[in-house]
């Protein structure tokens, strides 16, 4: 059976002129590749572009049976007759993405409230901070199959059928089947049973992680929860990772659902079996590993607390802490002085004694202390030399009697084995140092862990699958392996590593071991990993701060430039101001303190930086409030307009010299063609129609220029104006 394919390059077939592709999705790397080779004149139908999309399908009866790739080009290299496309899958947007919050399982709102389900955090993080949103809000009213939404704006927003709609406060998903007005979407489901719901519209060219591919951390009791999680201008697919590791799990894309997936390592097993001569169609060669074995092991980090006495312990001779005042007298040699006292081991819990009688009475017990903070004390103890010092003024009285009881750690190394294995394959043996053991107890975990894992020798291979088997073979299943050609025979559950697909070929390869699934922590501590991810990341603060870094190099130049210059003022309109410095309203006891009499701000001048004005639609400076209707979108920077709509702004150019001409540029996307586009130099008196991109005489001159455009749909992204001055 002959595998068919499709290949879409920003929307465009372009089957006709591929030579072969790639794909290569590895366990543990959550975003996929594909290579994908074309003839150089798919350039007579298709200008390539980084970020363009790429779409793979598959299939036996269709060359569209399953969808098996979509992402995005990161790059292409044009090489003699061909060009060589390297697309990286659509989980790529989470690392082009933004999370800067703080997910607070005590504040109402968040989504991590009331429980810090971290399962519910991988969602938002995808779902909010992977896309550009086409529309949010809360519904107004309950309609069944419907979002319905008063405030809502959803036809100048873009929503279109096909989108997805998320109810995050139910956690429930559906598809816009129909943008029935403004404020009304008709859905695939009836998910909204209750108003006052929160909810995103996620275009259907974005990436979505439902209630279906998400799996529920809070169902297995064993799971932690996070009272806090910090995302600090971090790409959402470092904080995903972030949380994958403290629960041991998975996540990846797939093309054929379009969703992300979130699940426990392991968490599909195939149902099938790969057997070599059947499904598997090529003699395996397998790796038996044995570079890392170990089943005689010795961990090294492990302390012990105990507690000791040195000094004056009894009234019988010889006196070994009695404090002396001069060397080869009293001890003086033995570390008992009058300026310190040296101790044999570093001490942490210390409590001394000194007295004229041998041994020292409980009563006279000393007070520790620490030098400029203590105020009252005796000694104080320097961990690092290991000795006690007396309070700084003062010495240790001469021929008393000094005792010092104190606890101390002594290294405990901890030997394991496992008989089985040395009995089996003879001994290899290892020792481990771990600097954060602390207890025996611990460093026994650590090594019966270890063990477990590399007594045994590890297994590999890669397979070469018929690809009209068609078993739903994927990276991070477990699959039942049986080679009974190969010697020794191989019966094991494996686990998928490396999956990899070509076109044109006969076979997928798959790599297949039990090294990655031994030595993965599924079982490990979850509770550490997530104290530990908790202390490490960012301390967990509740302050997010940016540092922004303008790098004005040759390589990589940021030119910073200036946008426009104004000149406002205010005028007094009475006495109930004060203004300090000033000799009529900066008078005490006469002006009073406030700003109640100051008039509004009137512009003096406004200039744009060389007399170019360039609205990016990044803010509203230049928006005139009053009278725009249109969508002014700050964050799609873009006007959208809807029937019979206008936008305008404010002054752009003021009493900065007679203007007498001016040429406007729009860069216009969509809608109902021609725009209408309109310019004033005397503040709005005369409008006059303009041509885009043609340059304007005015009838009526002035010295405030404004501009004005009028549509009933599309958008407009940019506008220049120029040649006014």
């Amino acid at each position: 059976m002959t595998i068919q394919t499709q290949v879409n390059v920003n929307g465009i077939d372009v089957t006709t002129y591929l030579k072969s592709y790639e794909y290569e999705k590895v366990y543990g790397d959550a975003i996929s590749e594909i290579s994908i080779v074309l003839n150089r004149k798919v350039n007579d139908i298709l200008i390539l572009n980084s970020g363009q999309s790429v779409e793979v399908w598959r299939g036996y009866i269709t060359p569209t049976d399953t969808k098996v790739f979509s992402g995005y080009i990161e790059k292409y290299d044009p090489e003699g007759g061909i060009v060589t496309i390297s697309a990286n899958d659509k989980l790529w947007k989470a690392v082009r993405g933004e999370a800067n919050l703080v997910y607070d399982k005590d504040v109402v709102g968040s989504p991590a409230y009331p429980n810090g389900k971290i399962s519910k955090i991988f969602q938002d993080l995808i779902n909010s901070h992977s896309n550009i949103l086409t529309s949010y809000g809360v519904n107004t009213n309950v309609v069944a199959n419907k979002l319905k939404d008063t405030g809502a704006d959803f036809v100048s927003n873009g929503v279109q059928v096909g989108d997805y709609v998320w109810n995050v406060t139910d956690n429930l998903f559906s598809i816009v089947t129909n943008v029935d007005s403004q404020t009304q979407l008709s859905l695939a489901d009836d998910i909204f049973l209750a108003i006052t719901k929160t909810y995103e519209v996620i275009p259907q060219t974005g990436i979505i992680a439902d209630n279906v591919s998400v799996q529920d951390s809070s169902l297995d009791p064993a799971n932690p929860s996070l009272d806090k999680f910090v995302c600090n201008h971090a790409d959402p697919f470092e904080r995903c990772k972030a949380l994958a590791t403290c629960l041991g799990w998975q996540f990846y894309y797939r093309a054929d659902t379009n969703k992300v997936y979130f699940e426990p390592q392991g968490f599909l097993s195939n149902p099938n079996t790969l057997t070599v001569g059947d499904n598997v169609i090529k003699v395996p060669k397998w790796t038996y590993d044995t570079t890392e074995m170990c089943n005689d092991l010795t961990v090294v980090g492990a302390q012990q607390m105990i507690e000791t006495t040195e000094g004056q312990v009894t009234s019988d001779p010889p006196m070994n802490g009695k404090i002396g005042n001069a060397p080869g007298v009293n001890n003086y040699n033995q570390g008992y002085r009058t300026d310190y006292v040296q101790l044999g081991y570093v001490p942490y819990s210390v409590k001394v004694w000194w007295s004229p009688t041998a041994p020292p009475p409980v009563t006279s017990l000393k007070i520790g202390g620490v030098p400029d903070s203590t105020t009252v004390f005796d000694y104080y103890v320097d961990q690092n030399q290991k000795r006690i010092y007396p309070k700084d003024g003062t010495t240790f009285p001469n021929n008393n009697y000094f005792m010092v009881n104190y606890s101390l750690l002594i290294p405990v190394p901890v030997h394991m084995s496992s008989p089985g294995s040395i009995t089996k394959y003879g001994e290899f043996k290892k020792t481990l140092t771990y600097t954060d053991i602390r207890t025996v107890a611990d460093a026994q975990a650590r090594g019966t862990d270890y063990l477990s894992k590399y007594a045994e020798y590890f297994i590999y291979t890669t397979m070469a699958v018929n690809i009209a088997t068609n078993l739903g073979l994927d990276t991070g299943q477990l699959i039942q392996v049986v080679d009974n050609v190969s010697q020794p025979n191989v019966n094991k559950l494996l686990l998928i590593n490396r999956k990899r697909f070509r076109y044109p070929s006969d076979y997928d390869e798959i790599d297949v071991g039990d090294k990655i699934w031994r030595l993965a922590e599924w079982q490990g501590s979850i509770e550490e990993k997530l104290k530990r991810m908790q202390e490490k990341e960012y301390e967990n603060t509740d302050f997010v701060t940016e540092l922004v870094d303008v790098d004005n190099s040759i390589t990589s130049p940021i030119n910073l430039k200036n946008r426009y210059f104004k000149v406002q003022t205010q005028t007094v309109l009475g006495n109930d101001i004060f203004i300090f410095g000033n000799p009529t309203y900066g008078i005490l006891g006469t002006s009073r303190l406030g700003d109640a009499d100051m008039g509004v701000l009137t512009n003096g001048i406004i200039q744009q930086y060389n007399n170019i004005y360039t609205e990016n639609l990044y803010d509203n400076d230049f928006k005139d409030i009053v009278n725009t209707t249109a969508n002014w979108d700050t964050t799609s920077h873009a006007i959208l307009f809807a029937v019979a709509q206008q936008a305008q702004s404010l002054s752009i150019d003021y009493n900065n010299g007679v203007i007498t001409s001016a040429r406007l540029t729009a860069i216009e996307n969509g809608g109902a063609f021609p725009y209408q586009y309109y310019l004033t130099s005397d503040g709005g008196t005369h409008w006059e129609s303009v041509t885009n991109g043609i340059l304007h005489t005015f009838t009526n001159t002035g010295i405030d220029l404004r501009w004005r455009i009028i549509n009933t749909a599309g958008e407009v992204d940019k506008i220049t104006i120029d040649q006014y001055h």
